[in-house]
Parts: structure tokens; C-alpha cells; sequence
């Protein structure tokens, strides 16, 4: 989660491994999409996720945009941290 965080805040100086950043990225919405994914499996009950796992997870919503805008508000209606 930090790599991606990282390759969102320094997109343009890291055009030479966008391969990798791509890649990172798809791991990071991956583990999202896990996590939001558990929310269904435990019906009306919150996802409880460690605190500095879910801060990152958080400052990468914050610095990538597109996933901002597709996850923020379920993530912060759907995930405790603690």
C-alpha cells in the first residue's frame, strides 16, 4: 500500500516504471476490494481492520483520485479501524 501510495504522489517522476506502479496499484485496489468485499459476507456488521493498515489504506485513497472517488465513502461508512 505504501509503494502505490507513493506512485500516486510522484506519477510523473516515475514514468519510466509505470509497469511497476500499475501493478502495485491493481494489488492495492485489490486488498480493497477484499476488505469491502467482507463487509457483504458479514451482513449488517462493519469490517473491523487494524488501525495502521487502515490508515494507509485511507492516505491511499486520498492521494489516488479515481480510487478516492470509487471507495472513500463506502470505505468510511464500512470499515472500523482499530
Amino acid at each position: 500500500m505504501q509503494t502505490a501510495t507513493f506512485c500516486a504522489k510522484h506519477a510523473t517522476q516515475l514514468l519510466e516504471r509505470k509497469e511497476d506502479c500499475d501493478r502495485v496499484t491493481k494489488d492495492a485496489k485489490s486488498e480493497i476490494d477484499t476488505i469491502l468485499n467482507r463487509r457483504l459476507d458479514l451482513g449488517i456488521a462493519p469490517v473491523i481492520v487494524p488501525k495502521s493498515r487502515g490508515e494507509e489504506i485511507e492516505e491511499f485513497l486520498k492521494v489516488h483520485t479515481q480510487m478516492g472517488i470509487r471507495y472513500w465513502e463506502i470505505w468510511k461508512s464500512n470499515v472500523i479501524l482499530e
